[in-house]
Parts: structure tokens; C-alpha cells; sequence
């Protein structure tokens, strides 16, 4: 089973005490605090910024006990992120095909995500098989309109409310936020492999 998915360090903590299997998916600062804003508009951006800051230095500790790859890695080239996951950690997983296909799919589970599906939270942790989410997406995509007005989804309309936060994200009393932030975030990416090799 995975655990996956949770703003929150201690998944990642327990897993490197453990020696399991770890991925920290990590992203640029702007990048990340504007996607969770268009997310979740309720936060500030002072409050998101300290929880960016605040979550990977909890994991500093940690970071060579954890494979590390950056989101632009992740999401253009995952096969080669479960290859290193595997070389690091001594594994087998099935590494990711970067296919018109298989990436459709993975997009379409995004925009299913609010339907709190069992089959498919169970899938993303593991207690299900493909077969069965299989099922289910086809179940739950009958009659569903365009998987572009879903916010977990890149679209045009969430790319402009990112921008319309920009104004907001450049203000002068964030810059310290910024600058801790980005600190963080060029401390793990220099724990990439692909920085590392």
C-alpha cells in the first residue's frame, strides 16, 4: 500500500527511519503555492509560503534516505524516476510508459479525483488493481462533461487564474517567504540524482 498525496512530512519521515521506499516530489516555489492557491482559495499566500518552507525543512534531516525528483522530471519523464527509485532503493516497480495513452489516463484520473471514488482513492493507494480502476473510470466518465473545467487538471482557465496571482506572489512583503522558499526548493533539487550525477 501507498501513502501519497498529503501536504504533511511525516509519511516521508517514518518511511526513511524505515528504510521504505520514498519518492519527494519536489516543485518550484511560484509554481506549487500558485497551483495550491487556485486549489484552495482560503489559503494566504504568507500561509502557503511558511508551508512550503516549514514541510521541507522538516525533511532536510532525511533527504538522502529519499529518492528526490523534480515535478518537471515527474511529469515529463517518470519512467526514469522509478528507474532511479528502483537503482536507489533496490526495487522492482513497473516503470512508467510517457504515452499519449498512459498519460490521457493519468489526466483523466485527475479530473475524477473529486468524485471520492473508493475504486479510485483505493487504486491511488494501492489496494486496487489496474483492471478494477479500469472499470470504474469508464463507470464514472459515462456522461461526464470535459475533464478541462476540473481544477486538479493543466487547462487554459486554471493557467489564468494562476497568472492572476502573479501580481499577489510578486509583492514585497513576501519576500522573505519567497527567498526561504526557494532556498528549500534549490537545496533538494541539488539532491536530485540528475543534479547529483
Amino acid at each position: 500500500r501507498l501513502a501519497h498525496h498529503l501536504h504533511a512530512p511525516a509519511q516521508l519521515v517514518e518511511a526513511a527511519r524505515r528504510g521504505l521506499p520514498a519518492l519527494l516530489l519536489i516543485r518550484e516555489p511560484r509554481d506549487a503555492i500558485l497551483s495550491q492557491l487556485v486549489q484552495e482559495p482560503n489559503i494566504a499566500m504568507a500561509d502557503a509560503l511558511t508551508a512550503y518552507s516549514r514541510f521541507h525543512r522538516r525533511l532536510l534531516p532525511y533527504r538522502d534516505r529519499l529518492e528526490v525528483a523534480d515535478f518537471e522530471q515527474v511529469t515529463n519523464d517518470f519512467g526514469s524516476v522509478i528507474a532511479r527509485l528502483n537503482q536507489h532503493f533496490g526495487t522492482a516497480f513497473t516503470e512508467f510508459e510517457h504515452s499519449d495513452a498512459a498519460v490521457g489516463e493519468c489526466l483523466e484520473l485527475m479530473a475524477l479525483r473529486d468524485t471520492l471514488s473508493p475504486i479510485l482513492l483505493g487504486f491511488e493507494s494501492g489496494s486496487v488493481g489496474q483492471l478494477e480502476m479500469r472499470r470504474e473510470r469508464r463507470a464514472l466518465t459515462q456522461g461526464r462533461a470535459s475533464t478541462a473545467q476540473h481544477a486538479w487538471v493543466p487547462s487554459a482557465a486554471r493557467a489564468e487564474r494562476k497568472n492572476a496571482l502573479l501580481e499577489q506572489w510578486q509583492a514585497a512583503e513576501h519576500s522573505a517567504g519567497r527567498a526561504k522558499a526557494m532556498l528549500m526548493y534549490r537545496t533538494f533539487l541539488g539532491y536530485s540524482v540528475e543534479a547529483r550525477a
